[in-house]
Order: C-alpha cells, then sequence, then structure tokens
C-alpha cells in the first residue's frame, strides 16, 4: 500500500519530467528500497530546485515542499532526506543524475 502511495505521489510531485519508471513489485524488501529510491530522487531534485547551498534551509525546504505531501510516508521521507544531506551533501551540489546521487549512499 505504502508503495503504491509513493509511486503515485512521485509521478503527481514530478509532473513535466521526462523521466521514466517501472514499477516492479517483489517481496516487500524490494518495494521499501524501491520506495526508498523513488523518494531519494525526488528529494535530490526538490533540493536542487530550492536554490540554497545551506544544509538547514535544503533540509527545511525538503520537509515543507516533499515530505509534509506525503502523507503516511512522511516520517520515511523525513528520514530519507537527513540520510541525504548527511551522506551525499556535496553530491546534491553538483548535476549529477539524481539515481546515481542515491546510489551512492544505497537508497537505489
Amino acid at each position: 500500500m505504502v508503495f503504491l502511495i509513493v509511486s503515485f505521489l512521485f509521478t503527481v510531485l514530478s509532473a513535466g519530467d521526462d523521466s521514466e519508471f517501472t514499477i516492479v513489485e517483489n517481496s516487500d524488501s524490494q518495494r521499501d528500497t524501491f520506495g526508498r529510491c523513488d523518494i531519494c530522487k525526488l528529494l535530490v531534485k526538490s533540493a536542487r530546485s530550492s536554490g540554497s547551498t545551506d544544509k538547514d534551509k535544503v533540509k527545511a525546504h525538503l520537509e515543507e515542499n516533499v515530505c509534509s505531501k506525503l502523507g503516511i510516508v512522511k516520517k520515511l521521507c523525513s528520514d530519507t532526506a537527513t540520510t541525504l544531506i548527511a551522506n551525499a551533501w556535496n553530491r546534491l551540489l553538483t548535476d549529477e543524475d539524481p539515481q546515481a546521487v542515491c546510489r551512492s549512499i544505497r537508497l537505489c
């Protein structure tokens, strides 16, 4: 259920993005990992669009503009944002592919 909600919200929040995603459902752990990957990529894109290079401002932007809109997966989003900022901050400031950024911290 959470997987479907995340997939739907990711689609809605990334409207206009030319990215194409394939939804694969296998085990619960794969669905969770896939959900985290989608959330992570969405957070990378949103962090870059915030226009800030201050960690606290970017974290606040992500909480307000992404995580707060994800309902029952808000905590997962918030935890993912914290992990992303703590472990991939320098990569967030580049134009590196969002999936590569998330893969580097094992969220994809």
